[in-house]
């Protein structure tokens, strides 16, 4: 019977091996189908390169301090190796208030392992590992206990597989040196403001179709009220109001509660304090607290710019092919349509690493310098200038 830690002595015992390790693995399972905030129901870590050290940590446990764990996280010592691992970042950040430090996510990794976009872990493990993951248990009610072996086996084999496929991919980025592609992915990954939940912000989700001031001035209360509500309520923002009903909203000159009752789908189980704290504060809501950016000026594409384009795409799924790489991490579509209409576009794909192996070739096919035939049934890219590649 596998055994879960509940007990501190075994936990302190556990993180006291660990801090011996290079790497560590770790993965969490969580409940959040009807919650704001995600339960924490089970911590899964193995030591690098240790393979007797697999364990379970139970974070229901009455009276366990998983602070000693927590340290692990934040000791930038010590690699912590995971798998698309966002909503696990979110979870440790919220509950402790500090970042995990020294994180290698290896879906992020996978880009440029030639995996192509969000690989899952289980087709990782059977192309790297070769082992089929059970799945029967992919659904359990992890806040449930006792939780039985079988339930254990499946989460426990999210950190034992990694192991071997972090070990493969180090190898895969020290024989082609792209160590340095996925450093602004992790960074990223590990940005605070990647998860900031403060209400104040959270009309920067919406989509802003409009440049009126006091349409946007509502809009910015109205998300920030119900951020509030989701989370003093804990339900998710969607059950509290929908998107689209804070963007009619937003569009009304609303002066008493009554008129909240004309927009369709507007909840019903709103207590008469909290709309009466609402309206108060839309009929405050003149001028913006922030101005949203402006949208990025768009010329019209004319048919030698869409051709532009056009071929800009085939050079990146070629570049991509040619260096088996995701396509995502290289260059998106807005970014291609910036580089076909301004040489000199403010995009990563001009920049560092990304520029050495696609934006110069695509400045170059832009202006002339470099063609495209197709030889043998495959498409080929050569230069036909002397300047195409300085």
């Amino acid at each position: 019977m596998t055994e879960i830690i509940t007990e501190q002595k075994k936990l302190d015992a556990l993180c006291k091996e660990l801090e011996k390790e290079r790497f560590i693995t770790v993965d969490t399972e969580f409940i959040r189908d009807s919650s704001y905030w995600a339960k924490l129901c089970l911590i899964q870590v193995a030591a690098g390169d240790r393979e007797d050290i697999v364990e379970a940590i139970d974070p229901l446990a009455e009276g366990l301090d998983l602070s000693p764990f927590h340290a692990l996280l934040q000791n930038p010592e010590i690699l912590k190796v995971m798998h698309g691992c966002r909503q696990d970042i979110e979870i440790f950040f919220h509950e402790t208030g500090n970042m995990p430090q020294s994180v290698f996510d290896t879906q992020i990794a996978g880009m440029v392992c030639g995996f192509g976009d969000q690989i899952s872990y289980e087709k990782l493990v059977k192309h790297l590992v070769g082992a089929d993951i059970d799945k029967s248990s992919r659904f359990t009610n992890w806040q449930k206990r006792p939780l039985n072996d079988k339930q254990l086996s499946y989460a426990l084999s999210d950190v034992t597989y990694l192991r071997d496929i972090f070990k493969n991919m180090e190898t895969t980025l020290e024989k082609n040196e792209r160590g340095d592609w996925i450093i602004e992915e992790h960074q990223l990954l590990l940005n605070p403001d990647t998860y900031d939940l403060n209400p104040e912000n959270a009309w920067k989700r919406l989509k802003i179709r409009t440049n009126k001031k006091d349409v946007i001035a509502r809009l910015q209360v109205l998300s920030a009220w119900r951020e509030t509500l989701a989370q003093r309520r804990n339900r998710p923002r969607a059950r509290i109001m929908r998107d689209d009903v804070i963007q009619n909203l937003a569009l009304q000159s609303l002066k008493t509660i009554k008129d909240f009752n004309k927009t369709r789908h507007f909840p019903k189980d709103i207590a008469e304090k909290d709309l009466e704290a609402l309206l108060a504060d839309i009929k405050k809501a003149k001028e913006p607290r922030e101005l949203p950016p402006p949208p990025k000026p768009y010329r019209g594409a004319s048919n030698q710019a869409m051709a532009t384009i056009e071929l800009l795409r085939v050079l990146l799924k070629y570049t991509c092919e040619e260096h088996h790489i995701a396509p995502k991490l290289l260059a998106t579509a807005p970014e291609l349509e910036a580089i076909a209409q301004q040489d000199n576009a403010d995009v990563p794909a001009l920049k560092g690493w990304r520029y050495q192996i696609f934006g110069e070739k695509a400045l170059a096919l832009k202006n002339g310098e470099y063609g495209v035939a197709i030889k043998d049934g495959k498409v080929k890219f050569f230069p036909i200038s002397p300047n195409a590649l300085k």
